[in-house]
This record gives C-alpha cells, sequence and structure tokens, in this order.
C-alpha cells in the first residue's frame, strides 16, 4: 500500500515538471500548444488522484482548463488528441454553440476517463450560469482520428440530435454510436441505436438505415431499413446483397429464400437510401 502512494504521488511530480513553459493566455482567441496543460492541476483533481488513472487525469484537465477559456465565445469547436506519455493518444470534445435551440447557447465537453470509457455532458447557459442538463458514461473504443460527437437531426423534426460514436473497425471503416433525440429541452436516447452499423436517417423517405458489408471486397452487403417512432426503432426490411460472381448477385430479403439478379439490376433491390451507391459500385 504504502508503495502504490509512493508511485502514485511520484507520477504527479512527473507530470508536473513535464510541463514548463506552457503559458496560457486568458484570451478567447488563444489555443493550446501541441500536447500540453497548464502546469497546476486543480487541488480536485489531486484529490481524486488515488482514485483515477494519472494519465487519464490530462485529458479531462484539458477539457476543463480549455473550457474556461472559451466559454465566452458565441462559438467554437475542437475534437482533438491528448497524448497520453506515449502509451496512447485520448479523444477529447469541446464544443460551443447554439446547437439544440436558437435561443440557448450549449457546451459539449468530452473526454476518455479510461481506455474503453468516454465522459461526455451537456451544459446550458442560463440565467447567467452553465446548467448541467445531460451527461454519461459511454463505451468507447475508438483510436483513431474520427469525429467523436456529431449534432445532426435523426429523426426529420428540423432540431439537432446528439449522436456519439461508440467503435469504429477500419476494415470497410463500419461505425458503431450512440444517439439522443432532443426533444422538449431533453435528451432521449434512442433505444439500441448502437445495434445499428453506419446508421444514417433519409429525411425524405423518413427511416433509418444501416449497412454493414459482409466481405467480398465490399460486394456482400446487408442492409436495413427502421421506422423511428418518438425513441424506439422497429425493423421494416432487411435485405441481404451478395455481388461476389462475375455475372449474378444473390438476393434475400427479409431472411427469405435467395434468388439471382443480373449484377447490373441488383441496385434496384436494395432500399431507396443506398440505390445510387450500390448502382455506381457495381458498374
Amino acid at each position: 500500500m504504502i508503495n502504490c502512494f509512493r508511485n502514485t504521488f511520484f507520477s504527479l511530480f512527473l507530470l508536473f515538471s513535464c510541463n514548463k513553459e506552457n503559458k496560457v493566455s486568458n484570451n478567447g482567441d488563444d489555443f493550446y500548444s501541441e500536447n500540453k496543460i497548464p502546469k497546476v492541476l486543480p487541488k480536485t483533481i489531486l484529490k481524486n488522484a488515488l482514485k483515477d488513472s494519472i494519465d487519464f487525469l490530462i485529458p479531462r484537465h484539458y477539457i476543463d482548463s480549455l473550457f474556461s477559456i472559451k466559454k465566452s465565445l458565441s462559438h467554437f469547436e475542437e475534437q482533438r488528441f491528448i497524448d497520453l506519455k506515449e502509451k496512447y493518444i485520448c479523444n477529447t470534445v469541446l464544443m460551443i454553440g447554439n446547437f439544440f435551440s436558437p435561443n440557448i447557447k450549449s457546451a459539449i465537453l468530452a473526454y476518455k476517463t479510461n481506455d474503453t470509457t468516454l465522459y461526455c455532458k451537456v451544459l446550458k447557459f442560463d440565467n447567467g450560469n452553465w446548467v448541467k442538463y445531460f451527461e454519461a458514461s459511454l463505451i468507447n473504443k475508438t483510436w483513431h482520428d474520427n469525429q467523436i460527437v456529431e449534432i445532426i437531426d435523426l429523426n426529420g423534426d428540423h432540431i439537432p440530435d446528439l449522436k456519439i460514436l461508440k467503435d469504429v473497425t477500419l476494415t470497410h471503416t463500419s461505425q458503431i454510436a450512440y444517439a439522443w433525440i432532443f426533444n422538449n429541452h431533453d435528451f432521449l436516447a434512442i433505444e439500441n441505436f448502437d445495434s445499428l452499423t453506419n446508421a444514417e436517417y433519409n429525411p425524405v423517405y423518413k427511416t433509418l438505415n444501416s449497412y454493414s458489408t459482409c466481405g467480398c471486397g465490399d460486394l456482400c452487403m446487408l442492409f436495413s431499413e427502421y421506422n423511428l417512432t418518438v425513441n424506439k426503432i422497429l425493423k421494416k426490411k432487411e435485405i441481404y446483397c451478395a455481388c461476389c460472381f462475375e455475372k449474378y448477385c444473390d438476393i434475400s430479403i427479409n431472411n427469405f429464400k435467395t434468388f439471382k439478379v443480373k449484377k447490373s439490376e441488383a441496385y434496384k433491390y436494395v432500399p431507396l437510401h443506398y440505390r445510387e451507391r450500390v448502382r455506381e459500385k457495381l458498374l
């Protein structure tokens, strides 16, 4: 136990000594220099040093400090990496603006708390104070140059919603994410949204769509189409399209018997949301 305490405080000593000559201006237009944090860690973080990983104090303190500098700006966005002692890199997010309502200024802060967990909170500026009205600790396995947080309309009501990346597979670039509908000044989680791969909303057909590859150089494809009612998704259709052969594709709809079609005609069987992309792919 004594050795554990010694190691922890020795790590803190190293953390302080590594950040010499790092000057941060209170001018809202100044940025931190690359991969550096302010020199002094606040007492609240020091208090939690024994129970938190020392390495992951860095991104939390970076985002909290950056927010204190940028919070007066009308708009600011930064999604970047923090280098944790050359062991791994860590996602951090700070976004400030009128994202969810033209009359309400919001701030989104996110950072890794360990190698598989992302902490995210949303604040709103209300009567001169920043008030927290959303927070979540989420499984997050991304270690790549991705946009972790996205503000996008996911249900066609023309009100932006919140989407946070969960995982990315570099092979064929498959993304899995969490999503929340912004409704009546609250965030409502879309149930099982993180079971969809590469989910996209189509405002014309008012459907959620999912696409994943099954091999053959991305010519074996699985498409799913969903209806979204409030925060619940209901699968309408699932289409398997395998174009691994030179002239024909195998098609199966809702797991019924597979049939063959000419490769040049296969795009007509996939959901409307993907037809043009599949047609071009199979030319």
